[in-house]
This record gives C-alpha cells, sequence and structure tokens, in this order.
C-alpha cells in the first residue's frame, strides 16, 4: 500500500457500509485500525460490530482520494455527506463531523469513566503543545466559501494579504462578506489623514495611538473644526455643542468694552460700577445694551 495521504474508505462488502476517514499515512492507518478491531478497542463501536460479525475477511480497505493532509479533511467531510456515513443505518462513522468528535454523544458510564479519569490530572507540558498543535492543525484545514471559491483561513489571508490571526478576528466580528471587502484601516485613504502637530505634519491615526483616543471621535472633532489640541485633550463625553457653548461663554467674558476712557471686561466693569457681574453680563448680551447705559443704569434693588 502507498505511503500517501488522502480519503479512504473501509467497506463491508456483505451489506455495504462504509467508515470514512482520512490518512496522513494509508498504511499506517490501516494497520492501526486492524490493531484495534482485532484487540476489540475500535473507537468506533458499529464498526467493532460489524467485524465482529462479520469476520476481517468481509471487509476491504480502498483509498478514494490521494491528496495533501491539509484538504484530506475537507474532502472527508464531503464524502460522508454522499454515502450519509454518520448514519448509524448508512455506515460506521461515530461523529457527523470529519476530523473532530462533534456530534459524538457518550453514555452515561462512558462519561462518568472519563471524569473520574481526568479529575485531579495536570497536562504535562508536551501534551500542552501537542495539543496546542493539533488545535492548529484542525484551524489551518477548516475551508470558508466566498464568491464561488473555497479556500482554508490561511490561503485566503495569503491571497488578500492579511495576517491570517486577523483576518479570522474580522470574520468572527464582521461575518465573511465584510471581514474580506472591507479595506484594511492602513491601506484606507480616510486613515492616511495627515494634520499639523508638533510643528510637522503627522498621521492623526498615529496621533490617535499616542495619546490613547478613540480615532474616529478624534477625526469627527477635527472634521467639526476643532484645533487638535483640545481634540485630543477634552474628554469623550463633551460634544461640539458642549464645546461651542463654554467657547461661546469664554469669549463673551473676554470681550472688552470701551467707555469714558476706559476698556475694561463685563467683569471688570461690574467690579468698577459696583454692579453684579451676571447682571451686567444680561445687559450686555441678552438685552444687547450699549455698555454706557449698562453700566450707568443702576440695578433695581429688591426690598
Amino acid at each position: 500500500m502507498e505511503r500517501k495521504s488522502g480519503v479512504y474508505q473501509i467497506v463491508n462488502t456483505v451489506n455495504g457500509k462504509r467508515y470514512v476517514g482520512s490518512a496522513k499515512c494509508f498504511r499506517d492507518r490501516w494497520s492501526k485500525h486492524r490493531r484495534d478491531l482485532g484487540k476489540g478497542v475500535h473507537h468506533s463501536q458499529y464498526l467493532q460490530r460489524a467485524w465482529n460479525k462479520y469476520g476481517a475477511d468481509k471487509f476491504d480497505f480502498e483509498v478514494v482520494l490521494v491528496c495533501s493532509p491539509a484538504d484530506a479533511v475537507f474532502y472527508e467531510q464531503r464524502m460522508m455527506d454522499v454515502h450519509k456515513s454518520a448514519n448509524h443505518r448508512c455506515g460506521y462513522n461515530i461523529a457527523p463531523a470529519a476530523g473532530s468528535q462533534l456530534g459524538l454523544k457518550h453514555s452515561q458510564k462512558s462519561r462518568e469513566q472519563m471524569s473520574r479519569v481526568r479529575t485531579g490530572a495536570k497536562r504535562t507540558d508536551d501534551q500542552k503543545r501537542t495539543q496546542s498543535k493539533a488545535q492548529r492543525s484542525r484551524a489551518d484545514v477548516k475551508t470558508y466559501e466566498f464568491e464561488g471559491r473555497s479556500q482554508t483561513m490561511l490561503q485566503w489571508a495569503e491571497e488578500l494579504g492579511w495576517q491570517k490571526d486577523v483576518l479570522a478576528r474580522r470574520v468572527r466580528e464582521m461575518g465573511i462578506e465584510k471581514a474580506f471587502t472591507r479595506p484594511h484601516r492602513l491601506t484606507d485613504e480616510n486613515y492616511r489623514k495627515t494634520v499639523s502637530f508638533a510643528g510637522k505634519e503627522q498621521l492623526l491615526s498615529d496621533i490617535a495611538k499616542e495619546f490613547d483616543v478613540d480615532y474616529d471621535m478624534l477625526k469627527r472633532r477635527i472634521e467639526l473644526g476643532w484645533p487638535i489640541e483640545e481634540a485630543i485633550t477634552a474628554p469623550k463625553g463633551v460634544g461640539y455643542n458642549d464645546r461651542r457653548k463654554k467657547n461661546s461663554a469664554r469669549h463673551r467674558l473676554a470681550k472688552r468694552y470701551s467707555f469714558s476712557e476706559k476698556t475694561l471686561t463685563v467683569a471688570e466693569w461690574a467690579e468698577e460700577v459696583g454692579i453684579n457681574s451676571k447682571t451686567l453680563a444680561y445687559r450686555v448680551n441678552t438685552m444687547k445694551w450699549d455698555i454706557s447705559r449698562a453700566v450707568t443704569t443702576p440695578a433695581r434693588r429688591i426690598a
């Protein structure tokens, strides 16, 4: 038997039922199946029972497809779906998902036994590395379909020019279509916006990162005409209207008025003539009195 990888099937020549699997090496995989079945410890209880009932000579091992290990699980799943080998009336697979135990239901006795074995057990560093490698391998063979094509995440990332982990996160958060079509911030023209800051032109995205400011908020403030320093330092809850009111009040207080050869602010005129500053500001800003009338008209007192 060839030492190649791909998809195989173990067929019962009596009733046509089959077990579908994938292997990195057909020879090694078939040897393991025969060894486990001969000992009566095969993981598929349905194949084990049939093996015991009909005998080893009633089963044929057949290579269905030779392919790379990265594509084997994909084609294994397709073949399982076609032959319904996970349906116990049609085949001997115990889990409906190729390359995993997803969908497999253990008996209550089996669950109790596994629980007793695992209680207090700690994995060694080698076991952790092996499990991590296996999980990465399963992730590398899962395929994603887009625009009529099916590829692994790694293949899509290489084609689109993304890091695989970044693209995978976008798929989880946005879905495949948006993740594959929306531009990356670093290549999007909107995110290449520059402003003059600290004496030189800098990317707005770099400034937001340096001062730990939300980029979208900073960009919105700049578009509304905020000075860059104020856009960076203003608290997150401060909106455009809040800033406009604040600046307007500051402007009114700082404005100077001339009368009788003196030029003073509202606060200074209020202290000069002995009128409450709020009263004087109301006369000038709301009532639109000229400064001469505002400072010479006595405040009405309520007895």
